[in-house]
């Protein structure tokens, strides 16, 4: 869930409880939002909403590479993200799938996004985010691929 901070104060780090209709429905951590900012409270999974997912090693490069006097092979990942509604009214979900390695393909990602996370490492920290709009008891797969480099 995006919240925006429209205080003129700072929000610290702190818990934070989402209500619906006086009932709590999920209690994550908010990271510091400064004034006027927006950031994101995570929203515990819901149980009618089902989510799945699977990566597996496409193929290894065989020729060797050499850096920072270390040896390593590209590792060609694919993975598959699989989300379905259980509800009986249409959703959107907002998926946000992080790997370690550069994202070659992300199909109907909204968007892709390096992050600074691990900045001194060999592999990027890469983000994939969709918005999936889903109508009840529908299933969509969500396909990317990426590739990271492994010390050997």
């Amino acid at each position: 869930m995006m919240l925006t901070n429209n205080t003129d104060y700072p929000w610290t780090t702190a818990p934070g409880m989402v209500m619906s209709n006086g009932r709590p429905i999920s209690q994550d951590t908010l990271g510091y939002v400064a004034k006027k900012a927006k950031g994101e409270l995570k929203i515990t999974a819901a149980t009618d909403i089902k989510a799945k997912q699977d990566e597996v090693e496409e193929s290894r490069d065989k020729s060797p590479l050499q850096m920072m006097g270390y040896t390593y092979a590209k590792v060609n990942v694919k993975g598959r993200l699989t989300v379905t509604n259980l509800k009986t009214k249409p959703v959107t979900v907002s998926v946000k799938k992080t790997v370690t390695g550069e994202v070659s393909s992300s199909g109907s990602a909204e968007s892709v996004q390096k992050t600074t996370q691990g900045i001194r490492a060999v592999n990027p920290t890469s983000q994939i985010s969709w918005k999936v709009p889903l109508s009840p008891g529908e299933e969509k797969n969500l396909d990317y691929t990426y590739y990271a480099y492994v010390r050997y």
